[in-house]
C-alpha cells in the first residue's frame, strides 16, 4: 500500500510540473523578445570580423566611435533607446538604405576620425550582422513592385 501511495504522489508531482512547464512555455511563446544592443559586445563582434587590411587601419576606439554615432542616429529615428529609457516593443518600420546609412554616419563624423568611406561601410555592414545575431532586425523588406506606368 505504501508503494502505491509513493507512485500516486510521484504521478501528481509530475503532472503538476508538466502543467507548470506548459503554462510557462505558452506564455513565453507569445511574449516579445527584447533585443539588447551591448556596445562593447558589438565593438568586439565587428572588430573580429573586419578584413585584415581594415583591422590594421581601424582601432577598437574608432570602431566604437562609428557605432556610437550610428546608434545616436538610430535613436534620433526612434528605432533605438538608451539603457534605462522606455523599452521599445514596437517601433516604426524602417527600411535601411546601406549607402544612406554610411553617408549619414560620415556627415555626423564631421572629420573627427581619419576613416575612409569604405571603413565606415564595413563597420556598418558587420554591425548589421550583429543586430541580426541578437534578433533586433526583422526580415528584409520586399522588393518594390515594378512600375506600372
Amino acid at each position: 500500500m505504501a508503494g502505491a501511495l509513493w507512485i500516486l504522489t510521484a504521478a501528481v508531482v509530475v503532472l503538476i510540473a508538466v502543467g507548470a512547464i506548459g503554462a510557462v512555455t505558452a506564455r513565453l511563446a507569445t511574449e516579445v523578445r527584447i533585443s539588447v544592443y551591448d556596445l562593447a559586445e558589438a565593438v568586439e563582434f565587428v572588430a573580429e570580423r573586419l578584413p585584415h587590411d581594415a583591422s590594421a587601419r581601424l582601432s577598437y576606439e574608432e570602431v566604437q566611435a562609428i557605432l556610437e554615432i550610428h546608434l545616436d542616429l538610430l535613436e534620433g529615428d526612434g528605432v533605438a533607446v538608451e539603457d534605462g529609457d522606455e523599452v521599445l516593443t514596437e517601433g516604426p518600420a524602417l527600411v535601411v538604405d546601406e549607402d544612406a546609412s554610411v553617408a549619414r554616419v560620415l556627415v555626423a563624423l564631421d572629420d573627427r576620425l581619419e576613416v575612409t568611406d569604405e571603413d565606415v561601410a564595413l563597420v556598418l555592414a558587420y554591425e548589421a550582422d550583429y543586430v541580426r545575431a541578437i534578433g533586433a532586425i526583422g526580415a528584409a523588406a520586399p522588393a518594390p513592385p515594378p512600375d506600372a506606368s
